[in-house]
């Protein structure tokens, strides 16, 4: 049974770093080995953004608790 402080969205958050993470590495290994293209420079913006993103989402936004 899970507790009552886990919340689903939380855990894909902290799981979408270490895919953005991934993406980004993987797009810089392949422009160091001379590979290139759209589709590996596409791939690098969309993990630098989400590590952006996600990172904001995961370090530094305080949600409201509410009433």
């Amino acid at each position: 049974m899970l507790n009552k402080n886990f919340n689903l969205y939380k855990f894909f958050d902290n799981f979408g770093l270490l895919v953005f993470a991934f993406l980004t590495w993987d797009a810089l290994m392949d422009i160091d080995d001379g590979i290139d293209g759209w589709r590996v420079y596409f791939r690098l913006i969309i993990g630098i953004l989400g590590l952006l993103v996600d990172g904001y989402l995961v370090f530094f936004y305080k949600e409201n608790k509410g009433v």
